[in-house]
């Protein structure tokens, strides 16, 4: 995975919610078998389906 700058939240433009929807998917299944310690920080399956529901409608 190449190394990626954070996004960062504009509330007057919705592509940024997109873009860190987006970066939290892709980042997501690499977090998952690294740190246990993050497992309590990443959203549940059942978010996952939410967030790429949003990211569906979004784009």
């Amino acid at each position: 995975m190449e190394c990626s700058m954070p996004v960062i939240k504009n509330p007057t433009r919705w592509s940024s919610s997109y873009r860190m929807i987006n970066r939290n998917l892709e980042m997501t299944d690499y977090l998952d078998d690294m740190d246990t310690d993050l497992t309590a920080l990443l959203p549940a399956p059942r978010e996952k389906i939410k967030l790429k529901s949003l990211l569906e409608d979004l784009g």
